[in-house]
């Protein structure tokens, strides 16, 4: 098993197993109980370059995007294939860590590579161009991007560990740094996670400033703390996701909600039997939020009834490969 260094904690020196990459298609088979649910894996010998994946995209003609430690591949859910290009070559897609995906209104990707930079792909005809990369001068910012996340306008926003937010207009072909002013280009801004509301607000997670929106309709910048009595302050925010009317958090230290026009604080969410997991990924499904941690395996988390669920690695058929979930997607 392979050891790696961890990205997502990167001012930590230590090392850590990387178990999981975690997407796995999941078959309810009609049944509504945990203890029926399977999971089909799909790794190294099916072409999967790595088994540690960072970022998963459905583009809009459904096929799936990994991106993984070692390069970029799309599943079209019968093989896994590298991207497309005119000599057959090896580029920045084919052996580094993808670590962000995003497609424009022509089905093209933009692709962030970990020590290298931003690419735009041309997935018809096979094109590759730099948007911004190590060979850039003054644009070191774009080879520590974290994530990238489409604009309803075609705007593309990037998101770095260590250098605040970018965004690029791909009309003037140009990129602006703190698009909001409230969110500054601080060399110590952490940036984990960007979600785009329907009505183009924005929601951003530093670990040092917390959880903060930029409103669409006010231009203004809201911020929201977690509880420093219940939390250790050097908490990470890994994940944002929308459910049941409220915004929920998964961060290092467990599961967060804020519901419109309350507090400024955020809620922590009791997770019985489970006090403080480091949660990397949260989805809904149905009505439920379903959370991928680091150790605890996949929680299945109830907000009617506050009940969670717990599937862990068993080495079994039909069962979790690993305890280690770094992303869940919902195709």
């Amino acid at each position: 098993m392979k050891r790696c260094t961890n990205p997502i904690h990167h001012q930590s020196s230590r090392f850590r197993l990387c178990f999981l990459w975690l997407f796995v298609y999941i078959l309810l088979q009609g049944s509504a109980y945990p203890n029926e649910l399977k999971f089909n894996q799909i790794s190294l010998p099916h072409g999967l370059p790595n088994s540690t994946v960072f970022v998963i995209h459905q583009d809009r003609h459904g096929f799936i995007w990994f991106g993984t430690r070692e390069g970029l591949v799309r599943y079209d859910g019968l093989q896994i294939k590298e991207p497309w290009l005119p000599d057959g070559g090896i580029t920045v897609l084919n052996d580094r860590m993808v670590t962000g995906i995003a497609e424009d209104e022509k089905g093209n990707l933009f692709v962030s590579i970990w020590g290298s930079g931003i690419y735009y792909y041309n997935r018809y005809n096979g094109s590759l161009a730099a948007l911004c990369d190590d060979h850039t001068g003054g644009q070191q910012w774009c080879t520590r991007v974290w994530v990238l996340r489409m604009m309803a306008d075609g705007a593309l926003l990037a998101g770095t560990l260590g250098s605040g937010v970018f965004f690029y207009d791909p009309f003037n072909q140009t990129w602006k740094s703190a698009i909001v002013q409230q969110l500054p280009d601080d060399p110590g801004l952490n940036i984990r996670a960007i979600e785009i509301e329907h009505d183009g607000s924005i929601w951003f997670a530093s670990d040092e400033k917390g959880l903060s929106r930029w409103s669409s309709s006010t231009g203004k910048m809201d911020f929201w703390t977690i509880d420093e009595n219940s939390i250790n302050k050097k908490q990470i925010i890994n994940t944002i996701a929308f459910h049941d009317q409220s915004i929920w958090v998964g961060s290092s230290s467990g599961l967060y909600m804020h519901r419109y026009h309350h507090s400024k604080v955020l809620e922590k969410v009791p997770l019985k039997g489970f006090p403080a997991p480091d949660i990397r990924s949260v989805i809904t499904v149905g009505d439920k939020l379903w959370l991928g941690t680091d150790g605890y395996g996949l929680l299945i988390y109830s907000s009617k009834t506050n009940l969670t669920e717990q599937h862990t690695f068993s080495g079994k058929v039909g069962g979790l490969s690993s305890s280690v979930i770094f992303k869940l997607f919902m195709s």
